[in-house]
């Protein structure tokens, strides 16, 4: 027994606002539970405290996004809502209309990724996102497991796209660049989101992720622009045995200028044994300006508990649309 369990972290400083910062530590940790763990299926339970402060959560320094595929098409799919459906219908139409589409390459040619790749760099720097792709990605995988949808103007015009990879019963789409518009409702990644379902389809796929993502947004350059891009479209956290449980104390957000700041945790409970029993939290730290409706929507439609806190971690009760009380 003592061999298939790992213990929770609790001597970690993480540095939320310096995400390549993070991003190290985090894979500096990862292998370390990895090499302590192998295929980890119980935790140690003895780790868990029960003198937590208000302000210390129990957290995946990692995050995965996945669903299940559970129908033949996206629109068929209950992953989503009618009025989801409905906007990949319009912005299909709107595509039709303007010229656009949106070739699957497979297996990818190195001028197709380096197409992307370049494209992929610009789009980030514009934007000063991290970057995390380059040349190496495409070493490490067959062509023949990797996908790219290309978005393309009846110009010729290359919008971007998505890099995509099939894995034994998943698929995964790593890595997306495409530039805004308003020519298509909500964007040509609407349509991409479709077509990556389909591509599930087509091989067999059991369920589909949106890639591996540290668990803090809303400081320095992490957007919950991403994280409600996930929660729209179906997916839910997921976490793999080998990612790093630490117990972080958010005290240091007092001092920080954000208006809404989000993570996973896991409840804190003495008993938990088995892994297969954690409890994922949706936590909402809210600032100046925090979006009571997006907070009431993920609150509706979460298969997970949501939990919304004000800056000195009090519970906020945002339901039916309502901010904290004045």
């Amino acid at each position: 027994m003592s061999d298939n369990f790992i213990t929770i972290t609790d001597d970690v400083v993480v540095n939320w606002g310096n995400h390549l910062e993070v991003r190290d530590l985090a894979k500096r940790l990862t292998r370390e539970f990895k090499e302590k763990a192998p295929g980890v299926t119980y935790v140690n339970r003895q780790a868990y405290r029960n003198d937590l402060p208000k302000s210390v959560f129990l957290v995946p320094l990692f995050v995965n996004w996945r669903k299940y595929i559970d129908a033949p098409s996206l629109l068929e799919s209950s992953s989503i809502s009618d009025k989801r459906k409905k906007i990949v219908r319009q912005a299909i139409s709107q595509s039709e209309k303007h010229g656009i589409t949106y070739p699957v390459i497979n297996p990818v040619g190195p001028g197709d990724f380096q197409e992307f790749l370049n494209f992929y760099r610009q789009f980030n720097e514009d934007l000063h996102y991290d970057l995390y792709m380059d040349e190496n990605y495409y070493q490490k995988y067959d062509p023949k497991v990797l996908f790219l949808i290309k978005v393309m103007g009846s110009d010729g015009h290359f919008y971007g796209g998505r890099i995509v990879k099939m894995g034994d019963r998943k698929i995964a789409t790593d890595y997306r660049a495409i530039e805004r518009t308003k020519l298509v409702k909500e964007g040509f990644d609407t349509v991409c989101e479709k077509i990556y379902f389909d591509i599930g389809v087509q091989h067999g796929a059991a369920f589909m992720t949106r890639g591996q993502e540290l668990n803090m947004k809303g400081i320095g350059n992490r957007s919950l622009g991403l994280l409600w891009n996930k929660l729209k479209w179906g997916y839910k956290p997921f976490l793999f045995s080998h990612y790093p449980r630490i117990y972080q104390d958010y005290s240091f957000l007092k001092d920080q200028d954000f208006d809404l700041v989000f993570f996973v945790s896991i409840e804190n409970e003495a008993d938990l044994f088995y892994r297969q029993d954690e409890k994922i939290i949706l936590n909402f730290i809210c600032g100046k300006n925090p979006n009571w409706e997006e907070i009431t929507s993920v609150q509706e439609k979460s298969l997970s508990q949501v939990r919304v806190w004000d800056r000195d971690f009090n519970l906020v009760d945002v339901f039916e649309g309502k901010g904290p009380s004045s």
